[in-house]
């Protein structure tokens, strides 16, 4: 039986000694952490993961992995993981594909809610702010008046202030029963440095929370 691919490539990566990088996302942000082959077995592949980006994989059931000796990221299933060893055990892997690039955008989501308001030219409507990059946000909506290629007036109120921000729908999808907006900004605006310091602000919070959480997961597990 011939060797699946996947497993091909990762015995090379293992023989080589290549390090890899694990990827998992907390809050809408990317969080990698440092892993390196460690023995692979029929479909079952062993890593030894590095800390603190790694606690992300004690919530997660799928993973990604990542390497210059691997064609694309990879997802694979989490069989094991032990936060003290740091050992993984992944299982089920497959090419993610073209689309993978897309998740890749520093997006962060915000802490606790966050109102937005949505200006059409007939009305305004209230939602709540999913994520948010420079490129744009994702809010959830309750009315179903949106539709595809609406440009809309979006106002947020970040932490230096309420801003204005034109915007376009470019997608709109149903997650757990609500209507996810998908909005890009419409033009590079003054504001758009504002929304800069807020994902940069957002991010230092989030890897600050990261390595909090690992270090309660381990002095929990190791008492």
């Amino acid at each position: 039986m011939p060797l699946d691919p996947i497993l091909s490539d990762l015995q090379y990566v293992l023989e080589t000694n290549q390090e890899l990088d694990i990827l998992n996302f907390h809050k809408s942000f990317p969080i990698t952490c440092k892993a390196r082959v460690e023995n692979i077995n029929g479909a079952i592949v062993t890593l030894k993961v590095q800390p603190p980006g790694s606690v992300c994989l004690q919530q997660q059931e799928h993973t990604l992995v990542l390497s210059r000796g691997l064609p694309e990221a990879v997802r694979a299933r989490i069989l094991e993981f032990d936060l003290v060893s740091g050992k993984l055990k992944l299982t089920d892997l497959d090419y993610v594909g073209a689309h993978f690039g897309d998740r890749m955008i520093a997006r962060v989501s915000p802490e606790g809610n966050m109102p937005v308001e949505i200006a059409t030219t007939e009305q305004t409507y209230n939602g709540q702010l999913v994520d948010v990059s420079l490129s744009g946000v994702g809010i959830h909506v309750t009315e179903d008046v949106f539709r595809q290629g609406m440009v809309i007036q979006m106002t947020l109120p970040l932490p230096e202030g309420r801003i204005t921000l034109p915007g376009k729908i470019l997608t709109i999808s149903n997650t757990a029963g609500q209507k996810r907006l998908s909005i890009s900004f419409t033009r590079n605006a003054q504001e758009i440095s504002l929304i800069m310091r807020y994902v940069k602000d957002r991010r230092m919070e989030i890897l600050s929370e990261i390595d909090e959480l690992y270090q309660q997961a381990y002095h929990k597990q190791t008492a």
